[in-house]
């Protein structure tokens, strides 16, 4: 970037993220740690470095403040270890250095909040977790939680209930099965669902795969879903909670013009409308399907709910039928 462009340069926005969030400590993440700080130190006309973070970066905490907190770790000494610390070592010893946090993503945004914070007293900035928060004349960094908090809360079972409800009404194209499934409080019969309804099925779509002479993908679809799933479920099974006063009294110090540009208002959501609007949108852009294919949709839903119901059936007889000969001998 040229000195021009520098100089002419107001307002800087920190938002380094790595897409595999469980992956050992590395220079890229060191790289998202202090990325953005010296460059905006150098900035004549700065008004506001804003470091997006996550509000999920002191998952050691149950009730999270719009507060930096110190940690264990000093993050300079961290980003010299990583620097000069061979991979293979350095993957052996990553468990031990983010004890506490879930993963590497949640631990060096932890450490970013520390190394912003040593800026306050210099720049303009605020930590947003993860939206914008500023402050001119602190030495330390406005920190705000943009999260729901008491306003309007929804929960990830309300979200993914609602979700199955409306994919019946606004199915995929080419769906490979009939959504359903529920959440599941007891962890052995999550992996017995995990094992008969996910596993077994991707299996036998392999097999059939590799009978019709083609490449099969399921039970590798279904490995990396997995995978996904266990990193969420430190997230989604424990309950946090998060202050956000510095969000109403930012809200509170916008204009009339600045609320209706920047909206805010969580409370006025209707979160059954929200997910359907989620969900067309990531049918129409993330999918490329037509909204124009829906009426196909919903007559190939249908053909899945009863292959479903059969599939069931026939599953539950053979299983009766195995088990039989063990019942008759009691």
């Amino acid at each position: 970037m040229s000195k021009t462009t520098l100089s002419s340069l107001s307002q800087v926005s920190n938002l380094c993220l790595l897409v595999n969030n469980d992956r050992e400590l590395s220079a890229n993440h060191a790289l998202a740690c202090q990325f953005g700080q010296p460059v905006a130190h150098a900035l004549a006309r700065l008004s506001a470095l804003v470091h997006v973070s996550t509000a999920y970066c002191h998952c050691d905490r149950e009730v999270v403040q719009e507060v930096v907190y110190p940690g264990k770790h000093d993050p300079h000494k961290i980003l010299d270890t990583v620097a000069w610390m061979p991979d293979h070592i350095l993957e052996e010893i990553t468990p031990k250095i983010v004890s506490g946090q879930p993963n590497t993503y949640a631990f060096s945004k932890n450490l970013s909040e520390k190394l912003v914070a040593e800026y306050a007293s210099k720049i303009p900035m605020g930590i947003a977790r993860p939206s914008i928060g500023l402050h001119k004349t602190s030495k330390t960094p406005m920190v705000v939680n943009v999260t729901l908090s008491g306003d309007n809360p929804v929960t990830f079972g309300h979200v993914l209930e609602v979700g199955r409800k409306l994919l019946y009404d606004y199915p995929l194209e080419y769906p490979l099965w009939y959504p359903g499934g529920s959440m599941k409080s007891n962890k052995l019969l999550h992996d017995v669902c995990v094992l008969f309804f996910h596993f077994l099925p991707a299996y036998f779509i392999d097999f059939l795969l590799m009978v019709l002479g083609k490449k099969p993908f399921m039970v590798k679809v279904q490995r990396r879903i997995q995978g996904g799933l266990q990193m969420l479920q430190y997230y989604t099974t424990k309950k946090f909670v998060f202050l956000n006063e510095n969000l109403h009294a930012l809200k509170r110090s916008m204009t009339l013009e600045d609320q209706s540009i920047f909206y805010m208002n969580v409370n006025e959501l209707d979160w059954v409308s929200y997910t359907k609007t989620m969900l067309l949108g990531t049918r129409e852009y993330c999918l490329k399907e037509d909204p124009s294919t829906l009426p196909y949709a919903r007559i190939h839903m249908r053909r899945m709910y009863w292959l479903d119901k059969v599939t069931t059936i026939l599953f539950l007889a053979l299983l009766i039928w195995l088990l039989r000969p063990i019942f008759s001998r009691l």
